[in-house]
């Protein structure tokens, strides 16, 4: 409940923020905007994302909230301010719980170059710094920049290739352990409407698909877009916790329908002739997923004196873009500033921001055992598989037991087909689950004949398999070989030799699970002498 209160005040503060600073401001381009998408999954509806947010003169100052189905998830307020050649902007995030994170960047821009740096912070700790540096040309921009993280540092490197209508992307992050994920994008856009699609991949290969489709118009855009993964394991649907076998091949993630509007709410361009307007049309809304590609559209923006002739696009990461329509995807979580600048025929420019709050991607469960085909004897090591996001595991082994370590042992306590569940959260309240059915396999039982054994010819021996046992079951049949020719049945029977020799005797068991084993031992069989005859009578 506390968290709920300063969740509450939070946004009340940050509302009255956004709405009553720019009225107290002198009015000089003044633009507000809000947007509302609805998230949906394979399990139904996933999200409400709205933002707001309001931009006069060199600050803009914007708030986003989130909902999901358990009610208020997290949201945030952030601003930029840009001058000339030198950028500041921050932001901070709040969830159920309260304060979540922050942060702070800064930006020089000199010509076609530019040098960039920041860190990020949650509630916590340090989460990670940057510095960074880019060239940006007409049609071809590189860039690269080294990363501070608390698992040590990395690196990221891109590059962009436009040719209208046309342009592609491509962008790698580097660890000190090597490659760690990469992305391609590739997109057409023209008039009111683009189309795009992009490839994610790993260390091991493709790890997802996107596709959109955006449509604009004069203050209202519409927005379709799908995110596919890459699978290559079974998984399991958490809210049915039943098998769902899905063979190698693309596997439907998530699905967005976004609508935005964009308003200016006091002086326009038209009313006053010779001045600018840069307008961040989309995203609309402030809230995105890390890894999944965001479009930003500067539609409504006007030139002074003369139409505008360049786009610039800062995404506040280290990374640029040009065009009116521009499209970028964020590789980490955190607040980003995003700045528009527009330049027109007379070579006048004027700017615009906007907050971006990035949210990891999706946490996933899944893991694994060994050994694959326990018996009731084996004692069983799991292994979680889920990354580095969870912070709690629970697992369910389908036998009444559970468990909350990370990689747990666990001993069933009997043969069978166990259905065995792990849910894990992230630190965002964000929770997944996954099933897979795990059988114990039965156990063989146990042939014992007893012996050697020893008789006369024409006398009963007696042989006996009581010792015989089944270490997970019941032993059902005893059949024996007595070497001879002849066979019986029975847990302890008896048997006339008519020769004398050595005999091999064998007893075969079986168990209720149809299982057997076989084991061997021998019968000496003599005449008896007359002392011996005598003896005996």
């Amino acid at each position: 409940m506390h968290g709920f209160t300063r969740a509450v005040a939070f946004w009340a503060a940050a509302l009255a923020l956004a709405l009553v600073a720019p009225v107290l401001a002198e009015a000089q381009g003044a633009s507000f905007s809000f947007s509302e998408t609805i998230v949906l999954s394979s399990a139904g509806f996933a999200s409400l994302e709205i933002g707001f947010s309001r931009t006069e003169g060199a600050l803009t100052l914007s708030v986003t909230a989130t909902w999901d189905p358990g009610g208020f998830q997290c949201g945030g307020i952030g601003f930029h301010w840009k001058g000339e050649s030198l950028s500041f902007s921050g932001g901070i995030e709040a969830g159920r719980e309260g304060f979540q994170g922050g942060k702070l960047a800064t930006e020089l821009v000199r010509g076609d170059f530019r040098a960039f740096g920041g860190v990020t912070f949650t509630h916590l700790a340090f989460e990670e710094a940057w510095v960074g540096a880019e060239y940006a040309a007409t049609w071809l921009s590189l860039g690269g920049g080294a990363l501070l993280r608390p698992e040590g540092l990395g690196a990221k490197v891109w590059a962009g290739l436009s040719h209208p209508p046309f342009s592609f992307t491509g962008t790698g992050i580097f660890s000190t352990a090597g490659f760690e994920s990469g992305h391609l994008e590739a997109r057409w856009s023209g008039g009111q409407a683009s189309i795009g699609g992009s490839l994610e991949f790993g260390a091991q290969g493709i790890a997802g698909l996107g596709a959109e489709v955006h449509l604009a118009f004069e203050h209202l855009t519409f927005d379709f877009a799908g995110l596919w993964e890459v699978t290559t394991v079974e998984s399991v649907t958490a809210w049915a916790k039943a098998l769902t076998p899905e063979p190698g091949g693309l596997k439907f993630q998530k699905l967005r329908l976004g609508v935005g509007v964009a308003i200016p709410t006091l002086l326009s361009p038209d009313e006053t002739p010779g001045i600018p307007l840069a307008r961040i049309f989309r995203p609309q809304d402030r809230h995105v997923q890390m890894g999944v590609e965001v479009e930003f559209d500067a539609l409504g923006s006007k030139g002074g004196r003369g139409p505008i002739v360049e786009y610039d696009w800062d995404f506040g990461n280290g990374t640029k873009g040009t065009g009116r329509v521009a499209h970028h995807r964020y590789a980490h979580p955190g607040l980003y500033m995003v700045t528009l600048q527009v330049t027109d025929a007379s070579g006048l420019t004027a700017s615009a921001t906007c907050t971006l709050i990035v949210g990891p991607a999706p946490i996933a469960a899944d893991f694994t055992w060994q050994p694959l085909k326990p018996t009731p004897l084996d004692t069983v090591q799991f292994t979680d598989l889920s990354g580095k996001a969870p912070i709690s595991w629970f697992w369910d082994f389908g036998d009444g037991t559970t468990s909350t370590e990370q990689d747990p042992i666990h001993q069933f306590p009997r043969k069978g087909t166990f259905v065995v569940c792990l849910t894990v959260a992230d630190r965002y309240g964000r929770a997944s689950i996954t099933c897979k059915e795990l059988t114990v396999v039965n156990l063989p039982p146990i042939a014992n004949p007893g012996g050697p054994y020893q008789g006369y010819v024409r006398q009963e021996i007696r042989f006996q398999g009581e010792k015989s046992y089944d270490p997970d079951g019941t032993i059902v049949a005893f059949l024996w070989d007595f070497g001879d020719g002849s066979t019986a049945r029975g847990a302890t029977v008896v048997h006339v030799y008519l020769k004398p020799g050595k005999y091999e005797v064998c007893l075969r068991v079986a168990d209720e699970d149809g299982a057997s084993s076989q084991a061997c031992t021998v019968a000496y069989v003599t005449v008896p002498t007359s002392a011996g005859l005598q003896g005996g009578r």
